[in-house]
């Protein structure tokens, strides 16, 4: 007799054990940056600055069923000896009810509720282009929930009705509402960076989904009170009853034809509903300039998770999907009388024989209009802290929009999960601890190895037992491919520069004392020159005072006529002897190379290197610069000392030029870094002052450099 019970009630109350199950699907992988295209479910922002650069899902799923007023034994689990198939308990139900099942006390469980999801995500795939994403997804889901049942009803039925103590008692469920539906999806999803300022970032993404009815059944009464009069007689009241169902793929048959299939797709897409997800992701990077990629400028590396503090924001299941209604199908407003139970539960098999038999016991509105079924709209707040490295805990907040009891509406639970994780490019392990809108707890595991994912978000409560109220499990297999880590820049043998040593207060002294000597050097000789044409000058003087003085005669005779003065000529001069001077060499220009004052001392010198013809600070000199910085702003006596350079390629003018871009870039910096702009100068170099020879891609690349000279006030 307990098997007719339990088909007389397979419809409405299904499994009358009151179940209670997460809509979110992947629970717990979803927080996970490498997700995929799988994450597009938790927010559709999560495809936009992926991880991956193409993700294709083969095959996922996720099933869901739980309990919050019966905790069944984990031996029920059992492959091996499990108690179902022994056949001590064949025909002895109720002792297998007290041995493995644990049913809550009337008084602790308001009403009953059943909620189970099967998620199966077909093949799919994102990638990446830029700054946008780009996504592609199918998949078949399928929702069944039961609300506003009185659990003694189940009880009751549990019982088997063989304790006269239970006639005879109205059960008063009110506003019952069961409720089950099965439909493809076919979705494109976008998603873009928004905002990117380096410390703060962005994004945001939208899926939009085709929705095809498969199979839908319902059953909303404002008022059902069931009274077991005996064993054998259930007497019925009911008001306002809303009665359907639809079996949408029974247009296809084995022998169809191309006209039939034709027909068939052309009543699917009148069939079809619309769908829409959207979501934004918030990140703080306070360190992004960790991340700038080694050759592109301006570029970030796409392998790396950059944030410290993310935080989203996303609405899913906007929408519904319409349905064809079935024959027997129907509304009806009141009922009131009594039935034979062994009579109704012979009629009842399958939906729509349950559907012929309400027809036939009630005066039923003829409606055979599509009934349209809304999704289960849910609200999502997701928080995740980067702790350390791969560490990584996740707090995600799911809140249905709309829980009221309406009829032809799913609606999701709420339900709070933190989820502690260790992330890496190739692995993944995670375990998320969840409180239900029933204040249910659980505490499960996912694990990521490569394109191979695997979870549960109770499989603690399975593994500590011995009693359990419910049970996921998901999986999937994807061939996921990853941005790379970036080409390196050709590592240079510098030589080794004061800056690279661990202790301060050094700098090339060899070099500046050098520059000194020159200097004086070139003030001797210049001395020496001057002293010499002095000497030459005194000679000349002297020679003029040694000529002898003219003769005049004692007396002084008559005046006579002058004759006219006969031309002088002056006798040659004796030709010297010709020395030919030695050829003067040009020096070359000197940098105009800073000069340590007796003021100040001199203290770490350090390089920045440069790709030929570019000014762009890469990201290991930025870290080197960003040293500089914090010392500076640590004393106010620091100031430093800009020197640009380049290699030889090109001409001077250009090659100035260059070097004074590369030094200002330098500044500019430093400057961002927080260094007081009065505290720097620069000098532009050129290609005056190589330290590796010019005719060698090594030499030029050691060349092609910037030199900052730290300095401290005495």
């Amino acid at each position: 007799m307990f098997q007719q019970y339990i088909r007389l009630f397979q419809i409405i109350l299904y499994f009358f054990i009151a179940n209670t199950l997460f809509a979110q699907q992947y629970q717990g992988f979803n927080s996970s940056n490498y997700s995929g295209v799988t994450g597009i479910y938790e927010n559709p922002a999560n495809i936009a600055d992926s991880r991956y650069l193409l993700d294709i899902n083969l095959v996922s799923t996720d099933f869901n069923f739980n309990n919050n007023n019966i905790a069944f034994n984990t031996q029920l689990l059992s492959i091996s000896d499990n108690p179902i198939v022994d056949s001590n308990y064949f025909n002895a139900f109720q002792a297998f009810r007290g041995d493995f099942l644990q049913e809550k006390p009337w008084g602790e469980t308001k009403q009953s509720r059943i909620y189970q999801s099967l998620n199966v995500q077909g093949p799919s795939f994102l990638f990446n282009i830029g700054k946008n994403a780009f996504a592609i997804t199918s998949g078949v889901r399928q929702y069944f929930h039961l609300d506003n049942v009185d659990p003694r009803t189940a009880d009751f039925i549990l019982g088997e009705l063989q304790i006269p103590s239970t006639w005879n008692v109205d059960l008063n469920n009110q506003k019952m509402n069961a409720l089950g539906a099965v439909w493809s999806e076919f979705g494109i999803g976008y998603g873009r960076e928004i905002i990117n300022t380096g410390e703060h970032f962005l994004k945001g993404g939208v899926h939009l989904k085709l929705l095809v009815a498969m199979y839908s059944a319902h059953f909303y009464a404002d008022e059902l009170v069931l009274n077991f009069k005996n064993a054998d007689t259930l007497r019925v009241n009911v008001s306002d009853v809303r009665f359907g169902y639809s079996d949408d793929m029974s247009y296809i048959q084995a022998d169809m034809q191309a006209s039939d299939v034709s027909s068939f797709f052309a009543n699917m897409f009148n069939r079809a509903g619309f769908g829409a997800d959207f979501g934004f992701v918030y990140e703080w990077r306070p360190n992004h300039k960790k991340f700038d990629h080694p050759t592109k400028e301006g570029q970030q590396l796409r392998n790396k998770n950059k944030y410290k503090l993310k935080a989203g924001f996303s609405v899913a299941d906007i929408g519904g999907v319409t349905f064809d209604r079935g024959a027997y199908a129907g509304n009806f407003s009141g009922f009131s009388g009594e039935w034979d139970l062994d009579t109704f539960a012979a009629s009842s098999q399958g939906v729509e024989a349950f559907g012929q038999t309400m027809s036939d016991s009630f005066t039923m509105t003829s409606n055979r209009d599509a009934f349209h079924l809304r999704l289960p709209t849910t609200i999502s707040l997701q928080v995740d802290y980067n702790i350390w490295n791969w560490f990584y805990v996740n707090l995600s907040g799911r809140f249905a929009v709309d829980q009221e009891d309406a009829p032809l509406k799913m609606h999701a639970l709420n339900s709070l999960t933190l989820t502690p994780r260790f992330e890496m490019n190739q692995i993944d392990f995670g375990i998320p601890v969840t409180l239900d809108g029933y204040n249910n707890i659980t505490a499960g595991m996912y694990v990521r190895l490569g394109p191979l994912f695997v979870g549960s978000t109770n499989c603690w409560n399975l593994i500590v037992g011995p009693s359990v109220r419910g049970l996921n499990l998901y999986g999937g297999l994807k061939i996921p491919i990853t941005f790379g880590k970036g080409k390196k820049p050709k590592k240079l043998r510098t030589p080794k520069l004061s800056n690279q040593e661990p202790k301060e207060e050094k700098v090339d002294s060899a070099a500046i004392a050098l520059r000194q000597a020159e200097v004086e050097r070139k003030a001797e000789e210049d001395k020496a020159w001057i002293a010499e044409q002095e000497r030459l000058a005194r000679e000349k003087a002297a020679a003029e005072a040694k000529k002898p003085d003219p003769i005049v005669p004692d007396t002084i005779p008559s005046p006579a006529p002058e004759p006219e003065p006969e031309p002088i000529v002056e006798p040659e001069p004796t030709p010297e002897p010709v020395v030919e001077p030695e050829p003067v060499v040009e020096p070359q220009p000197e940098p105009e190379y800073y000069e340590v004052k007796e003021t100040e001392k001199a203290i770490k010198e350090t390089r920045a290197y440069f790709q030929s013809n570019s000014t762009w600070i890469s990201a290991a000199d930025r870290e080197k610069l960003d040293a500089i910085a914090t010392k500076m702003q640590s004393d106010s006596k620091y100031h430093a000392v800009i020197h640009g350079h380049t290699d030889n390629v090109g001409d001077a003018e250009s090659n100035k030029k260059l070097a004074a871009k590369r030094a200002l870039k330098v500044k500019e910096y430093l400057i961002t870094q927080g260094v007081t702009e009065n505290k720097l100068t620069i000098i532009a170099e050129g290609a005056q002052n190589p330290i590796a020879e010019n005719d060698t891609e090594e030499g030029r690349e050691k060349n092609r450099r910037v030199e900052v000279l730290l300095l401290k006030d005495n």
